[in-house]
């Protein structure tokens, strides 16, 4: 007797939550870097006038991200420790941003899917997470949109 194991395209396993948040953490980390580096370089004196009209770069960004971990985040539960935010919840923190940086966000979603996974989550490649799959994590985002 064969076992087939399907994954459903309108839920995540908790590995995928847990995998969802780190992304978004390290995605805020990096805006944050973005914009602390933006205003160190106005400050120099050498570039106050080339940065008299300086701007964050990133910084509706990294609000916009903070505020969908935050979302995210209050949906955990003690006992037991679990998060109970749905896929729609994960899709908007992933797809509701403006054009230009949804696409760039769902690409950095594509890689760490791929290349990141491979080399910070391979245990989760093992046998006994067959309801995780990062294969299609991101079309079940985006479908769920």
């Amino acid at each position: 007797m064969q076992t087939t194991t399907t994954t459903t395209t309108d839920t995540l396993t908790q590995t995928e939550k847990a995998f969802l948040l780190c992304f978004l953490t390290n995605t805020f980390a990096g805006l944050t870097q973005n914009n602390a580096d933006s205003l160190l370089e106005a400050l120099e004196p050498a570039e106050a006038e080339y940065f008299a009209e300086s701007y964050f770069v990133r910084l509706q960004d990294a609000q916009e991200v903070l505020e969908h971990l935050n979302t995210l985040y209050n949906t955990a539960e003690q006992e037991p420790a679990r998060f109970t935010f749905t896929i729609q919840q994960a899709a908007a923190a992933i797809v509701s941003y403006d054009t230009e940086y949804r696409e760039s966000i769902i690409e950095q979603l594509e890689y760490a899917c791929t290349e990141d996974l491979q080399r910070m989550y391979a245990e989760f490649a093992d046998i006994a997470c067959k309801q995780t799959n990062f294969a299609t994590l991101v079309e079940r985002l985006c479908d769920n949109y």
